[in-house]
């Protein structure tokens, strides 16, 4: 018997033992894809979705593996870089003096920085310290400064600075050319320097530190 010859409108739901054997095969195949499509979308898609994300968690734990070992295998060279680093810090954090209170070597600072200019034979216009600033365990005090001079002068007195024991770093140059007398008490001095008759203006704020009692 096959399906064209099954007469449908006779077939009751309470006589299923009595159908023919093709739509018993028939029912039993639609209640086994049934029962897999049910389980996948309440079980088996679950389990996907868990089996997908232990894969990526696996794959970070490896990632994690792999930078811990190359951190322990270089555990030796990072110590000893750490050490290095250490060290510096401590020698250059010796060379701040300390400030304790309000007292200080302001002025010895200052006076050293004029000393410095008259060596180098520059005209100065001002030097005005500014307000110290505290930067965790160091003060910074800023120093605004301008003269005017020739080229090889403002270079020496740049050397001159960058050479002081203590620590003085040099920020915001401006930098402009200043017309300059010629000198009419010796003609034949004027006659020589015509060609150098021009100095430079220079600003710039220079900047040096206290440490203080917080540690580094």
């Amino acid at each position: 018997m096959n399906l064209f010859e099954i007469d449908f409108r006779s077939l009751e739901p309470e006589s299923i033992g009595s159908w023919p054997p093709i739509l018993k095969w028939i029912l039993l195949l639609i209640i086994f894809i049934s029962t897999l499509l049910i389980g996948y979308l309440y079980d088996i898609k679950d389990l996907v979705s868990t089996y997908q994300t232990d894969i990526e968690n696996i794959n970070t734990l490896k990632d994690r593996y792999e930078d811990s070992h190359n951190k322990a295998a270089n555990l030796d060279a990072y110590t000893e870089q750490m050490k290095q680093i250490q060290l510096t810090f401590d020698t250059l954090k010796k060379q701040l003096p300390k400030k304790i209170g309000d007292t200080s070597d302001d002025a010895a600072l200052l006076e050293e920085i004029s000393q410095q200019s008259d060596l180098s034979n520059l005209d100065f216009r001002y030097m005005k310290p500014g307000t110290p600033a505290e930067k965790g365990f160091y003060i910074e005090y800023p120093i605004e400064l301008s003269f005017s001079g020739t080229y090889h002068n403002i270079a020496k007195f740049i050397s001159n600075i960058s050479s002081m024991p203590r620590i003085i770093t040099l920020h915001n140059f401006s930098l402009r050319s200043e017309n300059t007398p010629p000198n009419t008490a010796n003609s034949e001095e004027n006659t020589e320097n015509k060609g150098r008759s021009k100095n430079l203006e220079m600003n710039l704020q220079a900047k040096t530190y206290w440490t203080t009692n917080k540690p580094g």
